[in-house]
C-alpha cells in the first residue's frame, strides 16, 4: 500500500500502527475472503447501522458489508433521515425528515488533512485506504485472472483498514462519511433512523438500514467479561472472553505497580483475529513479558466500541512465578543392606541458590505409579536415604531435586531386585463348594506379595490320607475349579492349597477345607413380597423358601443396563427383609434372591423385582453469605461457601431486593465462583439472596444477607 506524502501526516508512530494493523486486518481478510468475494460477485451489499444515545445527541455509525459496495457508496454518498415514534403506541408522530443538506461521503483529501490534523494515525490509515494509489489490472494481459484476484484482495484490505480506523476514531469515521451526530433531539423521545445510498446505481444493489433508539443517556459500555490471568516465569498471560453480545473493535491493556498509577501497555489497538473454522477457538490474549516473579500487579482492560468509545475497565491483580526446575540429581545403583532394607545414594552436580532439598519416590513399574516416600523434603545437603521394601522382591527408585518454589526434577529411575530366601506365606480363607454335577469350586484369599507366582491345589478323599496334587502346573488365580465323582459312598472331599513364589519356594499347606458332596434336590425359591423406594434406599421384603435345609440366602442386584448380577449381601436363612443403602438416584436396579442349603445347593433365582431411587431435588444451600459495601468503588461484594455433595452441573442464582421490595432474579454465577460484585447497588438497604440450581432441576433454599449502601 503506497503511503500519502510524508508532509501530510505525522510519521512518528505510523510505522508501528501500520505493521500491527496490517497483520491483524490481513488475517481478518483472509478468513472471510470467500464469503466477501461471493457477495462481490452478486454485487449486493447491506448497510449495517448502529446508534448510541447521550444526554444531548444520538450518534449513528454505519458501513456497507462489501468492499465493492463501499467503493461505490463512497462516490455517491449516504442520506440520513429520522422519524419520531410514540413510545406508548408505536405510531409515527412525524414522517421521515432529511437530516443532511447533501449526501455524506469521504472528505476531499485537502479538506481531510485540515479536519483530521497531522497527528491522527487512524485518519492516515483511512485516507490511505480511500485515496492511496489503486492497482488496476490491464485487460487481456497474460495472467489476468491472478491480477484480478490481487485487485479484489487489495480492495478488500482497503475496506477492512478503513472500517478498523473508523471504529477507533470518531474524527476518522466522520471523515469517511460513516458517522453522523444528531443534536436536534428531545430527551426521552423515541426515534427511527434510516441510512441509504443517496441515489440508485446500476453497478450495485444496496438495502436501507434502520435503527430505533430512545433519546436517553446511555452509560459507558460494560467491561470485557472473563478477565483472568495465567502465571508464567517472568511473564503474565492475560485472557478474556470475546462474546457476540459484547463485541469490541479492539482493546487497551493498562498496568499499575502500586494500584494507583496506570500505564498503557499496548501503544496500538489490540485486535483479536477471528477464524471461520468451527474446531478452532481463538481467545483474546495479551502477554506482559516485563514482570518480576511474585510481585503483584494490577491490570485493567478496556474495550473500544464501534463508536470509538472506551468501556468501563475490567480489573484483576496478577503475578508471575518461578517455573524453572533445578538440575536433576544422579541416582547411583541402590544397595541391599538386609532382606528388606535398601540404601540409596545420589549426586547433585549443581547447587542452585533456591534448592530446598530432595524427595525420594518408589514404584513397581518403571514408568508410572511412583509413591513419594519422604513426607517432607530431605535437607539440601543430604545425599542418601534408606528404604524398607516390606517383603517386596523388586522396585524402581527415583530422586527429585526440589526448589523453594516447588519446581522439581526427577533423576532417571533405577531398579533393584531383592535376594529372597524366605518361603511365602500360606494361603488363608480356603473355601469351596461341590455342585450337583460334581464340579468343585475353590477360592481363597490372595497372598499380597508382589513375587507370588501362583498356587498348588491338593486333594484327598480322607483327611488322614496323603494329599496329592490335583494338577501338575502352578495355578495363577485364587479361584480353582475341579471335578469329582458324586456317585460314591464318601460324602465329603478335602482340599489344601500352597503358595509358590517366583523363586519356586513353597509355603506350608493351608488349613484343610472339607466340602460336602451334593444331595439331589436344591431348595425351593423364595418369593418377593414388597418393594419400597425412597430417595436414598430400597427396602425389600419376601417370603422364605419352603425348604427346611436352607443355610443362607444371597441377595443379588444388577443395574437395568447391565447383564451382570453382583452379590449384594449374604443373609441368614430366616432373614425376610433387607434395606439397600448403596444406591444412586435415578438408576433402575433389579433384585433377585438365591437360597443355599446346608449341602451347598442353590435354588433357582427368584423373578427379579425393580426399584429406582428418586431425586427429591433438594440441595444443600450456600453458607457464610456475606455482603460488604466498598465506599471507594461504590460496589457491593458478595462472598459465600459451598461444597456440593454430588457430582452434577450446577450454578448460583443471585437475587436482590432494595428497600423492602420483592426479591428479583439479578445474576447467574458459574459453579467455580464463590464471590460476586454488584457494580450498581442502589442507595438504601440492599438484601441479597443466593440459590443453588442444578441442571437436573434441583434447587436449594435461599441463603440471604443485607448491606446498607450510603
Amino acid at each position: 500500500m503506497q503511503l500519502i506524502s510524508k508532509k501530510v501526516f505525522s510519521m512518528k508512530k505510523r510505522n508501528s500502527i501500520y505493521l500491527f494493523v496490517n497483520a491483524c486486518v490481513l488475517l481478518l481478510c483472509a478468513t472471510t475472503l470467500i464469503t466477501a468475494q461471493e457477495a462481490e460477485h452478486a454485487r449486493v451489499a447491506q448497510i449495517k447501522l448502529l446508534a448510541r444515545a447521550s444526554k444531548d445527541s444520538i450518534v449513528l455509525r454505519w458501513a456497507p458489508t462489501t468492499a465493492g459496495g463501499w467503493r461505490i457508496a463512497n462516490a455517491i454518498g449516504y442520506t440520513v433521515e429520522r422519524m419520531s415514534i410514540d413510545k406508548q403506541t408505536g405510531i409515527e408522530i412525524t414522517k421521515y425528515q432529511l437530516l443532511i443538506e447533501r449526501p455524506l461521503k469521504p472528505m476531499a483529501l485537502e479538506e481531510w488533512k485540515h479536519y483530521a490534523g497531522h497527528s491522527n494515525d487512524f485518519s492516515a490509515i483511512a485516507a490511505q485506504a480511500v485515496y492511496g494509489k489503486l492497482f488496476k489490472p490491464q485487460a487481456g494481459k497474460q495472467g489476468g485472472f491472478a491480477e484480478l484476484r490481487a485487485a479484489a484482495d487489495e480492495l478488500l484490505n482497503r475496506h477492512s483498514f478503513a472500517l478498523f480506523a473508523a471504529d477507533n476514531d470518531a474524527v476518522t469515521a466522520n471523515a469517511l462519511g460513516l458517522r453522523f451526530v444528531d443534536k436536534q433531539i428531545r430527551s426521552g423521545e423515541r426515534y427511527v433512523y434510516r441510512v441509504y445510498v443517496a441515489k440508485p446505481t446500476t453497478e450495485y444493489t444496496f438495502d436501507t438500514a434502520y435503527v430505533m433508539i430512545d433519546a436517553i443517556d446511555t452509560p459507558p459500555a460494560d467491561p470485557p467479561l472473563g478477565f483472568r490471568f495465567e502465571s508464567g516465569d517472568g511473564i503474565i498471560k492475560l485472557y478474556w472472553d470475546e462474546l457476540d453480545v459484547q463485541h469490541f473493535s479492539g482493546y487497551y491493556v493498562y498496568r499499575s505497580n502500586d494500584g494507583k498509577n496506570y500505564t498503557r501497555l499496548n501503544s496500538t489497538t489490540l485486535i483479536i483475529p477471528t477464524t471461520t473454522q468451527d474446531d478452532v477457538n481463538t481467545y483474546p490474549k495479551f502477554v506482559d513479558t516485563a514482570t518480576t516473579n511474585y510481585k503483584k500487579y494490577t491490570y485493567r482492560l478496556v474495550g473500544i466500541t464501534p463508536f470509538a468509545e472506551i468501556s468501563r475497565p475490567a480489573e484483576i491483580v496478577a503475578f508471575s512465578r518461578d517455573l524453572t526446575a533445578p538440575p536433576a540429581p544422579t541416582l547411583q545403583k541402590p544397595k541391599q543392606l538386609s532382606v528388606t532394607r535398601i540404601k540409596l545414594t545420589w549426586e547433585q552436580s549443581q547447587l542452585p541458590a533456591d534448592l530446598k532439598g530432595f524427595v525420594v519416590a518408589r514404584s513397581y513399574s518403571p514408568t508410572e505409579e511412583y509413591e513419594i516416600l519422604t513426607k517432607q523434603p530431605l535437607p539440601s545437603r543430604q545425599r542418601e536415604y534408606t528404604d524398607v521394601l516390606d517383603e517386596y522382591d523388586a522396585a524402581y527408585y527415583a530422586v527429585a531435586a526440589i526448589d523453594t518454589a516447588g519446581n522439581h526434577a526427577f533423576s532417571l529411575p533405577t531398579y533393584i531386585a531383592i535376594v529372597d530366601s524366605v518361603p511365602p506365606p500360606m494361603p488363608k480363607g480356603l473355601r469351596g463348594k461341590v455342585e450337583k454335577n460334581g464340579i468343585v469350586t475353590l477360592w481363597w484369599q490372595p497372598v499380597k506379595k508382589r513375587n507370588i507366582l501362583g498356587y498348588r491345589v491338593l486333594r484327598a478323599n480322607n483327611p488322614t490320607h496323603d494329599f496329592t496334587q490335583v494338577t501338575g502346573h502352578i495355578h495363577p488365580d485364587t479361584l480353582f475349579v475341579d471335578s469329582v465323582d458324586i456317585r460314591v459312598l464318601t460324602k465329603k472331599i478335602y482340599y489344601k492349597v500352597a503358595t509358590v513364589d517366583k523363586h519356586y519356594q513353597h509355603s506350608a499347606l493351608s488349613e484343610m477345607v472339607a466340602l460336602q458332596k451334593p444331595d439331589v434336590l436344591p431348595p425351593s425359591t423364595p418369593v418377593f413380597r414388597d418393594v419400597f423406594v425412597t430417595d436414598s434406599t430400597v427396602r425389600l421384603s419376601w417370603n422364605l423358601s419352603a425348604s427346611s435345609d436352607v443355610a443362607k440366602q444371597l441377595l443379588l442386584r444388577r443395574e437395568e443396563n447391565s447383564t451382570r448380577w453382583i452379590t449384594l449381601d449374604t443373609l441368614t436363612a430366616k432373614k425376610t427383609e433387607y434395606i439397600d443403602k448403596r444406591v444412586k438416584q435415578n438408576i433402575r436396579y433389579l433384585y433377585s434372591l438365591v437360597c443355599i442349603d446346608s449341602a451347598g445347593l442353590r435354588s433357582e433365582e427368584t423373578l427379579p423385582v425393580t426399584a429406582r431411587p428418586f431425586d427429591s431435588g433438594q440441595r444443600e444451600p450456600a453458607t457464610n453469605l456475606v455482603a460488604n459495601y466498598n465506599r471507594k468503588t461504590k460496589t457491593v461484594i458478595l462472598t459465600w461457601n459451598y461444597s456440593p455433595k454430588k457430582k452434577e452441573n450446577f450454578w448460583f442464582v443471585i437475587y436482590k431486593s432494595t428497600d423492602g421490595k420483592s426479591f428479583r432474579e439479578y445474576e447467574s454465577v458459574k459453579a467455580g465462583m464463590r464471590s460476586f460484585t454488584d457494580l450498581t447497588p442502589l442507595k438504601g438497604k440492599n438484601i441479597y439472596g443466593i440459590v443453588v440450581v442444578t441442571a437436573g432441576g434441583g434447587q436449594s433454599e435461599m441463603a440471604n444477607t443485607f448491606v446498607n449502601v450510603q
